[in-house]
């Protein structure tokens, strides 16, 4: 008997997962709870530890509803991580991968992590190509800017380089949006991370106008680059998003007003007010 391949092994599964989410769809109506879902985005990891989390995002959502809620942690603050003394947010996964990551947000401000979701930056360009790429409106100093990025982005991976050449509401590539995703030297970090919001709010609206039979395409592209938790249930779960239109929400921790930027040996970090962000995130997730 021939030998079954390992890709043809999850290609099956994942078509039996589809049948039982088409079977199992009745007796789940009425049932979705709300989830949320850690997203990590990872810059390229070094040999023996894991790469920065460079993108650190809470993605609530409420299927029957159609809510999605994004919440971004900035890397840049200034938090105690257990074990490792007082060091920027980023530093927890790159100390204890996922695990510290979850158990230093939940532990500081109390939000509760269902599923984690861990995707490195080059998976995540190939994901907005395969989409057909996002479109966002993007200033000529946004242009200027993400175009030095993506130059040196593509020359590390030996890519043709392909700049966006006009500012405007323009449709960016997979490399492109990326870049886009990584711009801080205008502003601040608090403007990136809107940014990166930005392109997932992109990404979620294009995939959820997806015919079932091409998002399962999708997943199949996927599974090797994006390493999650979430379950057959879950899916279950998240099944009436596919009715729904979707109601998007987003904010970042630290809170306008609640942080001061703070030199601590020679690297610029944010000290924040814990409390207060821990009350404001809490009732920003339970808003309707």
């Amino acid at each position: 008997m021939k030998r079954t391949t390992r890709a043809a092994k999850r290609l099956t599964a994942l078509l039996c997962a589809a049948l039982m989410l088409l079977a199992a769809l009745p007796a789940r109506a009425g049932e979705a709870e709300t989830l949320n879902i850690l997203l990590i985005g990872e810059d390229a990891a070094r040999e023996g530890r894991n790469g920065r989390s460079d993108t650190m995002m809470l993605v609530q959502i409420a299927p029957e509803s159609g809510a999605v809620k994004l919440v971004s942690f900035l890397r840049d603050l200034y938090v105690p991580i257990e074990g490792h003394g007082t060091q920027r947010l980023n530093a927890a996964y790159v100390h204890g991968g996922e695990a510290l990551l979850r158990q230093t947000l939940t532990g500081l401000f109390g939000v509760r992590i269902d599923r984690t979701a861990k995707v490195d930056f080059a998976a995540m360009a190939a994901l907005i190509d395969r989409l057909g790429g996002v479109e966002l409106e993007i200033s000529e100093t946004e242009r200027r800017a993400l175009n030095e990025i993506l130059e040196a982005y593509c020359r590390e991976r030996a890519l043709p380089y392909a700049p966006v050449e006009t500012a405007g509401t323009v449709r960016l590539t997979g490399p492109q949006a990326l870049s886009y995703s990584r711009v801080r030297s205008p502003d601040s970090d608090f403007v990136r991370v809107s940014r990166q919001q930005q392109v997932l709010t992109a990404l979620l609206r294009q995939a959820m106008a997806l015919e079932p039979v091409e998002l399962i395409g999708l997943a199949v592209m996927c599974m090797n680059s994006i390493e999650t938790d979430l379950g057959l249930s879950d899916l279950l779960t998240l099944l009436p998003l596919m009715d729904r239109d979707i109601d998007l929400a987003a904010a970042h921790v630290p809170f306008e007003g609640t942080c001061r930027d703070l030199q601590v040996d020679g690297m610029w970090v944010l000290e924040s007010d814990i409390a207060e962000n821990k009350k404001r995130l809490h009732a920003f997730l339970a808003e309707p």
